[in-house]
């Protein structure tokens, strides 16, 4: 019997553009500069800067429902956009744990003054 799923693909190649643009610009480095984290670091799996990473990436992929993230959690390019082994890295966030995560931030007027230098589509 021949199978046809492909467990370690991704419909994704072209998030690499991406993850390269986000390397050279540093934007989402530059907005978790600006948010203050409030949860308990104990109790952190994911830090901050993933979970950012992963839902812009997710948008900028078209998948812009949280919702999406449970089944891109595995998803080969999607851990490698957060320098994760896409093959044996660890899943990303569930929706649930990334939502809490997100909603807990406080968001400086740093980060508005930030948002607000960049130009209008």
């Amino acid at each position: 019997m021949m199978e046809f799923d492909q467990r370690q693909g991704s419909s994704d190649g072209g998030a690499v553009l991406l993850k390269a643009a986000e390397r050279r610009y540093g934007l989402i480095s530059s907005m978790v500069g600006c948010l203050f984290d409030g949860r308990q670091a104990a109790k952190v799996d994911h830090p901050l800067n993933d979970l950012l990473a992963q839902r812009v990436f997710s948008i900028a992929c078209g998948y812009p429902d949280a919702n999406d993230s449970a089944r891109l959690a595995a998803d080969p390019m999607h851990k490698m956009l957060l320098d994760r082994d896409p093959v044996v890295g660890s899943d990303m966030a569930s929706s649930a744990a990334a939502d809490r995560a997100l909603k807990t931030l406080l968001v400086p007027s740093s980060f508005i003054v930030w948002a607000s230098r960049w130009p209008k589509a």
